[in-house]
């Protein structure tokens, strides 16, 4: 069908070529001027109708379009206060289950040292001689024999010392216990390396130790000049004790997994609000140093690990790690209406499904019990309600759904599925348009029919008159808006195809989005609508969808990147108006229109409003290629001449449509 009607249209070129001709000869004109000027118009409209496209539309298909008119009387209510509302919040998103690889290795980069006190036992085999000395540390200590009195100083204050050998007025020579026991009581003994010491012992023996912390590898000092009277029997080295320090260092982190630090037995836990090792190693440090190991041990966070120290050095503590892989959480819901208005009808949306109901008392409470049963039918979700609004549940943890609320007011024509106009309430101021696109949309609305049905895999819902449905195209939207090629081919029953990817992302895509700069989310978007499509645009190639994101380009001046700019694709594949508008284009178009009809367009007339918002349906091509395949001397002015003159001879009045206009939704 539109390839015959392709060569309907350039069949329909050649035959207004040889009128032109005929005119001319016939000279239907009478001034050379007025020749011209008609000949330049009348071959404008020739060439485009013999390329077959015209203002982004193909010439073929309008004109199949055209046969589709019909009348349509709608009963009108009262308008109602146009403030009701239906608001969504989402209480709980949907987690899904994570992949089960993350890990948290520990490891000790410095092993604890235990503190040693460096010890000198000192042994006295026989009492030494008149005039003989050791050196215990800095203590020179030195042996005399003082007559008839016993005389010794053992204060080591100035690194001195005397004992003597022997006792009172008989001088009795003191045996070996005797001097190991003045030995003991020296006082203020240090070390040069150890600084004080401590004395300690029993019966022959005086043992010298460190008395403070430990801050050399080495032995107590000692020297004997006693020829053995006084030797050391044992010696121990010093130990500087050194702090433990352990490492804690996560990897493969994903949003919900939990990573577990053991210390000395106290578990502390960490659970990962963002996918990245800092966000684990920045957690864990805080709940350690938060934790009752605090004062034991101190963590620093190291960006990669978590370092973590003993607080006192020579005490060690135990580190072991463990992880609990994230855990999907079921995604919930809250539908609240409010701002009651009898004879409206509340639409929710669950997976791009719309269930409708239109309360019979002005009550919050009446449309929650009204609304539930229908939501509550939508498969793997639970809707229930408690009088003040409704909560959808997702019946299995980590599978999310879409959802949406929309209110259609009194005075359209209302009630289910999709009938009246839906309006986006969630905060959202309502958009405009002029008269006339209003007058569209209200056609677009009077043609829905009260019910719609579905298809199999890749077939779109549709409207009674076979018309594809405004939820298929919301949904659609929704579908492609996050690049997910698997939700498309879920949607479209389609089997991958690389090869195809490859081959439009390298030519038809790669020409769309030379001129930006779009991010990986926005490309793939376009590389899978271009490539496998929707339900709702099944019915054009690659190249026509490629021209439909292209069309989307030149009106708005930037590429599709949010479910609106998608949806107005989906609506401009389907012949339908964009709800979006573009006030610099359509002021440009305005100003043009001027100049060509010397007058200010009528926008409640239907021909002018379209020629003013024609700027929504250019020449995939642009104006350039244009050039290239025509004159050289096309420019806007005659294109909305020749359009104009397209309009009117093939016969398109103001109650024929071209483009319909859908609500925003």
């Amino acid at each position: 069908m539109a390839l015959r009607a392709k060569y309907v249209a350039l069949d329909s070129g050649i035959k207004l070529t040889l009128i032109i001709k005929k005119l001319m000869k016939k000279s239907f004109f009478t001034h050379s001027k007025q020749r011209r000027k008609a000949f330049n118009l009348l071959l404008i409209a020739a060439f485009l109708m013999s390329f077959g496209s015209f203002g982004g539309l193909n010439v073929a298909s309008a004109a199949a379009l055209s046969t589709f008119s019909t009348t349509l009387v709608i009963p009108n209510s009262a308008a109602g206060t146009d403030n009701q509302t239906a608001a969504t919040s989402t209480t709980q998103a949907n987690v899904e289950v994570g992949t089960d690889n993350q890990t948290a290795a520990t490891s000790t980069t410095q092993a604890n040292v235990a503190e040693v006190k460096a010890s000198r036992t000192l042994t006295v085999n026989a009492t030494p001689a008149d005039g003989e000395t050791i050196t215990i540390g800095s203590c020179v200590v030195t042996f005399v024999a003082s007559s008839s009195v016993t005389d010794d100083e053992t204060d080591c204050t100035d690194d001195a010392a005397q004992i003597d050998i022997d006792l009172g007025a008989g001088d009795v020579a003191r045996v070996a216990t005797e001097t190991a026991a003045i030995l003991r009581s020296l006082t203020n003994v240090d070390d040069p390396n150890h600084n004080s010491l401590a004395i300690s012992g029993a019966d022959d023996e005086a043992i010298f130790t460190t008395s403070g912390t430990e801050t050399s590898a080495t032995a107590v000092a000692f020297t004997d000049n006693t020829t053995g009277d006084i030797s050391s029997s044992a010696s121990t080295t010093g130990v500087v004790a050194v702090a433990q320090v352990s490492t804690v260092t996560p990897a493969n982190v994903e949003i919900g997994d939990t990573f577990t630090a053991a210390i000395n037995g106290t578990a502390i836990n960490f659970t990962a609000t963002v996918a990245t090792v800092a966000n684990v190693t920045a957690g864990l440090t805080a709940a350690i140093n938060g934790s009752a190991e605090n004062g034991n041990v101190t963590a620093v966070d190291q960006t990669t690990h978590v370092e973590i120290t003993s607080d006192a050095a020579g005490t060690a503590f135990t580190l072991t790690s463990s992880t609990t892989n994230a855990v999907a959480v079921a995604q919930v819901v809250d539908f609240t209406p409010g701002n009651i208005t009898l004879g409206e009808t509340f639409h929710g949306i669950l997976n791009g499904a719309q269930y409708d109901y239109k309360p019979s008392a002005g009550t919050v409470q009446a449309v929650v019990e009204g609304l539930q049963p229908s939501m509550n039918a939508a498969a793997g979700i639970t809707c229930t309600e408690n009088d003040a609004k409704i909560t959808c549940t997702a019946d299995s943890a980590g599978t999310g759904f879409t959802y949406d609320a929309a209110v259609s007011e009194a005075g359209s024509s209302g009630g289910g599925g999709g009938g009246g106009t839906p309006i986006l309430t969630n905060n959202t101021p309502k958009k405009t348009a002029p008269p006339a696109q209003e007058a569209k949309q209200d056609e677009a609305v009077a043609n829905q029919a009260e019910e719609t049905t579905g298809e199999q895999a890749g077939e779109p819902q549709r409207e009674k008159n076979g018309e594809v449905a405004w939820p298929q195209i919301i949904s659609d939207g929704q579908a492609v808006v996050g690049g997910d090629v698997n939700r498309i081919l879920g949607l479209m029953g389609a089997v991958r195809n690389l090869g195809e990817e490859e081959k439009n992302a390298s030519g038809l895509v790669n020409k769309i989005i030379s001129a930006g700069n779009p991010s990986d989310q926005v490309r793939n978007a376009i590389i899978n609508f271009v490539t496998y499509g929707t339900p709702s645009a099944k019915d054009l190639g690659a190249g026509e969808r490629a021209g439909v994101v292209n069309s989307f380009q030149s009106a708005f001046g930037r590429l599709p990147a949010n479910a609106d700019d998608w949806r107005d694709c989906m609506a401009i594949a389907n012949g339908r108006w964009p709800n979006q508008l573009n006030s610099a284009a359509e002021e440009k178009s305005y100003d043009i229109f001027q100049k060509i009809y010397l007058r200010a367009p009528n926008r409640q007339n239907a021909r002018d409003d379209a020629a003013v918002t024609v700027y929504h349906l250019r020449p995939a091509a642009g104006s350039a290629e244009l050039e290239q395949r025509g004159s050289g001397d096309f420019d806007l002015q005659a294109y909305f001449q020749a359009y104009s003159f397209f309009r009117q001879r093939l016969g398109y009045g103001s109650r024929d449509r071209l483009f319909r206009r859908d609500p925003i939704a």
